[in-house]
C-alpha cells in the first residue's frame, strides 16, 4: 500500500493526474478506502474524469465512484444519473471549506462521493488550432517592431512629449516628431549616428505619453495607460501556438516609485511586477501590470484574488481550441479548474495544500525519506 501511495504521488508530481483525482487520491488510505480488517487487501477505484496513459489504477468494475457536489453557485463539476436517494453507507461526504484569502464565500462546496455503475472518460482533447502561413520572405526586425508600436503610439507620445515642454520652458520647446520618436525608442546600438547626445538627454527628460492637466489620481498607471492598453491589444493580435503560460515577471528598476516591488526569489528582486500570458516561444500574448489591489472584473467569475489573474489573462484566449494552460501553486484553486474547463481550455499546474481544504497532503520530509 504504501508503494501504491508513492505511485499517487509520482503522478502528481509528474501533472498526469487531473484536479478531482489529486483530491481523492492523496487522501490517507484508511479515510478513503475505509478501515480495512487484518490481512485484507484494499479495493482501488479509479475516479471518473481525465485517464492518463499510465494510470496504474485501472479498473474493470463497473462499481466505481461519482462525484456530485453541493454547493452555492452555478459551476457544477459533476453530476451523477442516479438521483436515488438508496446510498446507504457508500456515501461519503467532504466538506471543502472556502480559503478565506483566496476564495470568495460564493464557492463553499460540499461534496458528496456516491458509487455509479456509469464510467466517465474525458480524454485530452487535441488542439483545434492551427497557425497561419508564414511570409514567403523573412520579416524584418523593425517590420515586427512597428507592429507592436504602432502608429497610434507613436503619434500620442509626439504630441504628449511637445505638449509636455511647453509650459517647463516656452523659449525651448522639443519640437520631436514620429520618426525621432521611433529612433529614441528602439535604442539601437549606433544612437550617436541618429541624435546627439545633448538631443537625446532632451527626449529622455521630456518623453510623455499622457496629459498631466487629466490626471486620474485613482490610477496609479495614468502617466503610460495611452501607451500601455495598445500596446496589450496588439500583443493579443498575435497567433497563439497550444501551449500557453501565466506567470509573474519583473520588469527591472531600482528608482524610487510607489509600484517597485520586492520578490526575493526573482533573478531581478527589484522592478515592476507583471503577471505575463506567453506561448512556449516566449511570445507575450497579454500582461497586467500589477498595481496593488484590482477591483474583480463582474463579467468574470469570482475565483479568488490569484486565480482571477488568470482568468483575466486567458480572457483572449479562444473558447473550446483546448489550448494548454500552465500555472504555478500560487494561482491554483479548485473552481479556477472548474471555470477553465468550462471554457475549454486545459490546464496543468502544481498544487499548494492550502488552497484544498480537507487534503491530507504529505510533507515534503516525509517523502524525501520514502525516495
Amino acid at each position: 500500500m504504501v508503494h501504491l501511495y508513492n505511485v499517487h504521488m509520482a503522478r502528481i508530481r509528474r501533472g498526469s493526474m487531473n484536479w478531482y483525482e489529486k483530491v481523492l487520491r492523496v487522501l490517507e488510505p484508511n479515510k478513503f478506502y475505509g478501515k480495512r480488517k487484518k490481512g485484507e487487501e484494499y479495493e482501488v477505484r479509479t475516479i471518473p474524469g481525465y485517464e492518463s496513459e499510465d494510470s496504474v489504477l485501472d479498473s474493470d468494475s463497473v462499481d466505481d465512484i461519482e462525484i456530485v457536489e453541493k454547493r452555492q453557485g452555478d459551476i457544477i463539476i459533476g453530476e451523477s444519473d442516479n438521483d436515488s436517494e438508496e446510498d446507504g453507507d457508500n456515501s461519503v461526504l467532504v466538506t471543502n471549506e472556502s480559503d478565506k484569502e483566496n476564495v470568495s464565500d460564493e464557492f463553499q462546496v460540499n461534496y458528496e462521493w456516491r458509487r455509479s455503475s456509469n464510467r466517465i472518460i474525458r480524454p485530452v482533447q487535441p488542439w483545434k488550432c492551427c497557425f497561419p502561413c508564414a511570409p514567403e520572405e523573412p520579416r524584418l526586425p523593425m517590420t515586427y517592431f512597428r507592429q507592436l508600436l504602432d502608429d497610434k503610439i507613436l503619434e500620442n507620445a509626439v504630441d504628449q512629449t511637445n505638449l509636455y515642454a511647453i509650459p517647463k520652458d516656452i523659449s525651448k520647446p522639443i519640437n520631436t516628431d514620429k520618426n525621432e520618436i521611433e529612433q529614441f525608442l528602439v535604442v539601437i546600438p549606433a544612437v550617436a549616428d541618429v541624435m546627439s547626445l545633448n538631443r537625446w538627454e532632451q527626449l529622455k527628460l521630456g518623453l510623455h505619453f499622457n496629459d498631466n492637466e487629466t490626471i486620474d489620481q485613482a490610477d496609479t498607471l495614468y502617466k503610460i495607460r495611452p501607451f500601455l492598453e495598445p500596446l496589450v491589444e496588439n500583443f493579443r493580435r498575435i497567433p497563439m501556438s497550444e501551449k500557453l503560460s501565466v506567470d509573474e515577471q519583473m520588469i527591472p528598476f531600482k528608482g524610487r516609485h510607489t509600484l517597485k516591488n520586492y520578490v526575493k526569489n526573482k533573478p531581478k528582486k527589484w522592478g515592476y511586477k507583471a503577471f505575463v500570458l506567453c506561448d512556449s516561444h516566449g511570445i507575450a500574448h497579454n500582461l497586467e501590470i500589477y498595481s496593488g489591489k484590482v477591483k474583480h472584473d463582474p463579467s468574470l467569475p469570482d475565483v479568488g484574488v490569484s486565480g482571477n489573474v488568470v482568468l483575466r489573462l486567458a480572457s483572449v484566449i479562444s473558447r473550446h481550441m483546448f489550448h494548454k494552460l500552465y500555472f504555478d501553486n500560487w494561482f491554483i484553486g479548485v473552481w479556477l479548474e472548474v471555470e477553465l474547463e468550462e471554457m475549454g481550455i486545459q490546464s496543468l499546474e502544481t498544487v499548494r495544500p492550502n488552497r484544498l481544504k480537507g487534503c491530507m497532503f504529505t510533507s515534503g520530509k516525509v517523502m524525501k525519506k520514502k525516495g
